[in-house]
């Protein structure tokens, strides 16, 4: 406005060059002006594209992450599952190899157990017979031993014993009882 008024005075002259002075330093500071606010909006196009940016990539990885979480997840416990069956399944053949083992260590120590008890009758009653499993069936009919503690034989006929009871068990350091049938046949317990 001051570029209009001074056109129509003597000062027209000054007038029209301070109002082309004005439109230059406007356009000029409009051009600088628009740069700087051009870089602005730039900048600020380009962080809002990549934060969108990241925001996206941010929820599909995630969504992979987790999916890949959840599957390294389920191959652990089928693996460990897996792990586990075959222990069983281990101690499951050993519990039945001890199991086959204890059943024939039963029979060994029960087989030692009647043989000892054959030779100790032998020895008490001073005869020496073969030690078989027809000479042991025929003399024993039962032995029940709690091993270095005491054993009770329960022979199928009376014999003639030589050694005493005392003498058999002083020598044999274990409680020795010997029943025969003649005994077993008048206990309390048997006439009942």
């Amino acid at each position: 406005m001051v570029g209009i008024a001074l056109s129509f005075t003597p000062f027209a002259p000054v007038g029209i060059f301070l109002s082309v002075a004005a439109g230059i330093l406007s356009f000029f500071t409009n051009i600088f002006k628009s740069r700087d606010q051009k870089r602005q909006e730039a900048v600020h196009r380009i962080s809002e594209s990549l934060y969108n940016y990241i925001e996206q990539h941010k929820q599909k990885n995630s969504t992979q992450a987790k999916q890949n979480f959840h599957e390294y997840c389920n191959s652990i416990s089928s693996t460990v599952d897996i792990y586990f069956e075959e222990l069983i399944q281990g101690l499951d053949e050993i519990v039945s190899s001890l199991s086959k083992a204890k059943d024939k260590l039963f029979n060994v120590e029960n087989n030692l157990n009647y043989a000892y008890a054959k030779r100790i009758l032998d020895w008490a009653t001073d005869t020496q017979e073969p030690l078989s499993d027809s000479n042991i069936k025929k003399s024993i009919e039962k032995v029940d031993r709690n091993f270095g503690y005491d054993i009770k034989i329960q022979s199928r006929m009376n014999l003639n014993m030589k050694k005493t009871q005392d003498e058999i068990q002083n020598i044999l350091q274990e409680n020795i009882l010997i029943q025969m049938p003649e005994v077993i046949e008048s206990s309390p317990s048997h006439a009942e």
